[in-house]
């Protein structure tokens, strides 16, 4: 798609930037979902998370840039067994 999701790592020092796993685009553009998906729960991974959740998707969600309309989520899976639920539940809150 051609972009990434800046973050600072403070771990490795400095801005970095990485691409999410899957976007999903719902409800007619009305809710996007940038999904990543990790097998193990590492240090790495966590910084990537908090960084998009706390910082990477408030700024989008506030942008007036047409590039960011509609509502965008973040749903971080770290366990195979609650893919499904854990999509559903993001599709779900994209909803209201």
């Amino acid at each position: 798609m051609g972009w990434s999701i800046p973050y600072i790592d403070p771990a490795k020092g400095g801005y970095r930037e990485y691409v999410p796993d899957f976007v999903a685009r719902l409800h007619g553009g009305k809710t996007h979902l940038v999904i990543e998906y990790k097998g193990q729960d590492t240090i790495d991974a966590r910084i990537k998370k908090n960084e998009t959740e706390d910082k990477w998707i408030p700024a989008v969600n506030a942008s007036d840039d047409s590039a960011c309309s509609g509502r965008w989520r973040y749903v971080f899976i770290d366990n195979a067994a609650r893919i499904g639920t854990d999509l559903n539940e993001a599709i779900t809150e994209g909803l209201k």
